[in-house]
């Protein structure tokens, strides 16, 4: 708006954006910034704006230039060219293999944009994972599998159901047995095994007539339908207090008490103290020996995991695995470093707690013995004033004993005293 009240276009350059030094005369602050030549579309967490690229003009030399790609990188503004080829790097192997080819291009390497074979690459990137994955585990004993705070036996272990991660039932590839076979994700044909081993004793009923205990949950149910047009409807995942994934299993239904019951199976041989379930309503805290153990450590993987979901609804299944095993390994290895600040922060959230806890037990105590104290001193003065009533009561029943009869109203006092005794509990076997 200007001053008049009316309505204006102005171009806006891509804000919070300077240089301190002279790029020509080398001279500090001298640089201006503005308005660019090319549009620039801004996204941020506050919307989207159709902003001009910056440009700078130094008022010493007077040379004028736009802002270069790595100036916007070094000050946290991702640039990306979303034209019709969708050329910004992301989750997409083939989008991100053209952007590779296209930089080769531009840095005068001479390439098609399909230089980069896709299927040799995806071969070659899974075959990079599992040697990265057994120079760990062979080499340096690092075991994907156990948490380095809570040692072979954690304290507790949280399954939650992952129905985001799912794979559609028409995605191709060439099916083979996955390189990180029953290493984070165990085998199928292990899990099915063991599935028709509890539906030998308990045959599955329908999905409505039969729940696990009391329990109204979905998870809670013994079978599930599939779900159209899936094959696999998502992961069952296991982690520990500190977020480290222990084990995964594949669903092909709805999350029910069955696919839980085998990951129940794998902690008990791991002697885990508190197990922490949707379905079995286990949870750790407030229990003795769980501290804040919250039975929700799960939640938070899950929110990377689900990230996973937009190509790996289309792999093969055996791509699939590889992909969400490379990744577990990836995130529960990349834990490591944060991990002794992240306990000492639980550690001492945990020892607040403990005093806030403290004090406020005490605040409950406080009152609940006042209450008591209150109470027994309304039933001490209920008791005296009996007591008081028993003793007038006593001294009328001898007046009455001893005028007898003469005034006429001895036979109505004495019914009076007697319901008196009477309202008070007090025996009538006296008179």
């Amino acid at each position: 708006m200007n001053e008049f009240g009316q309505k204006i276009e102005k171009d806006v350059p891509v804000t919070y954006f300077s240089l301190s030094r002279c790029w020509s005369c080398n001279e500090l602050d001298t640089c201006v910034l503005n308005t660019g030549t090319n549009d620039v579309t801004v996204i941020t967490v506050k919307g989207r704006f159709n902003l001009k690229s910056a440009s700078f003009s130094c008022t010493s030399c007077g040379e004028c230039r736009e802002a270069l790609d790595e100036e916007y990188v070094y000050l946290e503004w991702l640039p990306g060219k979303p034209g019709k080829d969708n050329n910004t790097p992301g989750t997409s192997q083939e989008m991100f293999l053209r952007s590779l080819s296209q930089m080769s291009t531009q840095n005068g390497r001479p390439c098609k944009p399909s230089y980069i074979n896709p299927i040799l690459f995806s071969k070659a990137y899974d075959e990079n994972n599992l040697m990265r994955y057994r120079i760990q585990n062979e080499v340096l004993l690092y075991k994907p599998d156990i948490c380095w705070a809570c040692g072979e036996h954690p304290i507790a272990l949280h399954v939650d159901g992952n129905l985001k991660c799912y794979r559609c039932i028409t995605a191709k590839g060439f099916e083979t047995d996955p390189l990180f076979q029953d290493i984070m994700i165990a085998s199928d044909k292990d899990v099915k095994e063991f599935l028709d081993l509890i539906n030998n004793v308990i045959p599955p009923q329908s999905k409505n007539k039969e729940n696990c205990g009391a329990a109204v949950y979905q998870a809670a149910k013994t079978t599930s339908s599939s779900m159209k047009g899936l094959d696999e409807t998502g992961l069952l995942i296991m982690s520990c207090r500190h977020g480290w994934v222990w084990r995964a299993l594949n669903l092909f239904m709805g999350e029910t008490y069955r696919y839980v019951l085998y990951l129940h199976e794998y902690a008990k041989d791991k002697n885990v103290r508190f197990f922490c379930s949707d379905v079995l309503l286990h949870l750790g805290s407030y229990k003795k020996g769980a501290g804040a153990t919250s039975g929700e450590s799960q939640e938070q993987n899950n929110a990377h995991t689900s990230r996973f979901v937009t190509t790996t609804k289309h792999m093969s299944a055996s791509r699939r695995i590889d992909t969400f095993s490379a990744s577990f390994i990836k995130e529960n290895w990349g834990k490591i470093p944060r991990m002794v600040k992240g306990i000492l922060k639980t550690y001492h959230t945990a020892r607040v707690s403990v005093k806030w806890y403290r004090k406020q037990t005490s605040k409950l105590m406080d009152a609940r013995l006042e209450k008591v104290n209150l109470l027994c001193e309304k039933g001490a003065s209920l008791i005296e004033e009996q007591k008081v009533t028993l003793v007038d009561y006593n001294q009328k029943l001898e007046h009455l004993r001893v005028e007898g009869n003469k005034n006429g109203k001895a036979e109505e006092e004495w019914k009076k005293w007697k319901s008196l005794l009477l309202l008070y509990g007090y025996s009538t076997d006296i008179l």
